[in-house]
């Protein structure tokens, strides 16, 4: 595992990589393709899921309890992930349950996979969907209400934050009650970030109504730095 330098992630623990969504924005891709034939990153399809066995034990390794964000180099739920592989990942985070795993995907109903398990979800497991605030979040956010384990905490990261169609006005209030909304700007090119971001003013206003309901939201550096908004909200619900 890695230390992260995602602020609210102790460790980042990658026992599957690679992704088919292909998403413009992509930076596991980029980071992929620098690590294209090393560490274990196919020389020619660097970003070709890969389950990577000899990762699984690394959560054990790790005495303090700590906050792991699983398989962030790919998207461990993808309709192309084998259920066996998702279940292999899952069973060795279950031999680490002092950790807390923040699980996230554009699939939420690859989540279904640890539902046949029969797992109870631990209290320190999130499962998260991934969207960028376009029309189809709350439709994204639906389907993880159904395909999450019962019990569980759910929570959205918004990032990068490129759309507001989603979440603005009356489709806020359309979106299910989370546990959690992380939002995030683009990273990596600060002109387009200037291009595709929403305004400040509009992404303010949602988040202070996303907390007027309860909601906790962590705006990440990379929205405060672009906002140039210093006292935004870093909340987490743990």
């Amino acid at each position: 595992m890695n230390r992260s330098s995602i602020e609210y992630v102790d460790y980042t623990w990658n026992p599957l990589t690679g992704c088919h969504h292909g998403c413009w924005y992509c930076w596991a891709r980029r980071f992929a393709k620098r690590l294209a034939g090393r560490a274990g990153y196919d020389a020619d399809r660097p970003f070709e899921m890969t389950l990577h066995r000899d990762r699984l034990g690394e959560p054990t390794k790790v005495r303090k309890p700590s906050v792991i964000a699983p398989c962030w180099m790919g998207d461990l739920f993808g309709e192309w992930v084998p259920h066996d592989a998702i279940r292999e990942v899952a069973r060795a985070s279950m031999r680490a349950v002092r950790h807390r795993y923040l699980w996230l995907t554009k699939n939420p109903r690859g989540y279904a996979a640890i539902d046949e398990m029969g797992v109870v979800a631990e209290d320190s497991w999130l499962f998260g969907v991934s969207a960028t605030g376009s029309s189809d979040t709350v439709a994204r956010v639906n389907t993880l209400r159904g395909y999450s384990p019962r019990g569980c905490e759910r929570w959205l990261s918004l990032e990068p934050l490129l759309s507001l169609e989603g979440i603005a006005g009356d489709s806020l209030y359309d979106l299910p009650l989370l546990d959690w909304i992380v939002i995030g700007t683009l990273t990596g090119n600060p002109a387009m970030a200037r291009v595709r971001t929403p305004d400040k003013a509009k992404v303010v206003q949602i988040v202070e109504d996303l907390r007027v309901v309860g909601v906790p939201v962590f705006v990440k550096d990379s929205a405060r730095k672009h906002y140039d908004w210093p006292d935004a909200p870093q909340e987490v619900p743990w």
